[in-house]
């Protein structure tokens, strides 16, 4: 894997956390129990 193609994946990686965190964050603001939630998203 050269250089480009690394850096391209973390960009990746960034924006799939970047996705996940969001859907976390507004389903705590919502219902404030993210129990399930944390598995459907993780799992």
């Amino acid at each position: 894997m050269c250089l480009a193609e690394t850096e391209r994946f973390l960009d990746n990686l960034k924006i799939l956390n970047m996705h996940y965190a969001g859907i976390v964050f507004n389903r705590i603001i919502r219902q404030g129990d993210i129990s399930q939630d944390c598995y459907n998203v993780f799992y």
